[in-house]
């Protein structure tokens, strides 16, 4: 039986649904772009959901953007900018799926 997963008001039927939902919101935006409308409180429900959301969070979200990780440069992920002016990235998956010992 299919796990449903919920993000803030949202309720998706499965984990498959809820990541394809924030694939769509990622794919929506060109790297370097930040994240507009209803889509920043869609991420904002999605950060609680990370296994290390208050790290994440720090000072408070100012906001998200879209871009290429700064390590590798070949996915597409989603970062999250701080009050304080400092940012990182995070894992929809993780959000999504939960911790994972390899992530």
């Amino acid at each position: 039986m299919p796990k449903p997963v919920t993000i803030g008001e949202r309720v998706f039927g499965t984990q498959k649904s809820a990541m394809d939902e924030a694939r769509r919101v990622r794919d929506r935006y060109a790297d370097g772009q930040m994240v507009t409308g209803d889509d920043v409180d869609f991420l904002m429900d999605l950060l609680y959901l990370h296994s290390e959301a208050a790290d994440k969070i720090g000072s408070g979200v100012a906001g998200f953007s879209v871009d290429r990780d700064h390590v590798y440069r070949t996915t597409r992920c989603f970062f999250v900018h701080r009050t304080d002016g400092s940012s990182t990235d995070f894992s929809f998956e993780n959000c999504i799926k939960g911790a994972n010992a390899r992530r």
